[in-house]
């Protein structure tokens, strides 16, 4: 079944909470993407979150 959300869900946590594991389970559930903020940030600075 599709899904067509209105509203953007964030999820908001510590790390290792498991913020990504939920995202993916979500928008797999709900056939909409997943979008990783460490990834889109990693990828626009071309460092690492940890560094």
């Amino acid at each position: 079944m599709r899904y067509r959300l209105k509203k953007t869900v964030a999820l908001v946590g510590m790390m290792g909470a498991g913020k990504t594991a939920i995202g993916k389970a979500l928008a797999n559930l709900l056939s909409v993407p997943f979008l990783d903020s460490d990834a889109e940030i990693e990828s626009a600075s071309n460092m690492a979150i940890s560094e």
